[in-house]
């Protein structure tokens, strides 16, 4: 509300309300699930507060792990905004 004007109503089809209750749960729920992914594919995470930090070495012999990496995290952010 501004003054004595109401902003217009919308449908959310995915994610929670600003400053709902059910919002820093959800967002720990995916931080923590994406970190424990990314563990499970060999790549080292570090977390702290809403940010997440990846260390991976490139080079040529495991490229093709860092892709499927990659895919695992596409897969995992899709699926995900699915279900919210």
């Amino acid at each position: 509300m501004v003054g004595s004007s109401l902003s217009s109503t919308v449908e959310l089809i995915s994610g929670v309300v600003q400053g709902s209750g059910i919002g820093p749960l959800m967002f720990l729920v995916l931080i923590n699930e994406l970190a424990e992914i990314l563990d499970l594919a060999g790549v080292k995470v570090e977390l702290f507060a809403k940010d997440i930090k990846v260390y991976v070495q490139i080079v040529f012999p495991i490229l093709h792990h860092f892709l499927n990496v990659l895919t695992l995290l596409i897969i995992y952010v899709f699926t995900i905004c699915m279900l919210v």
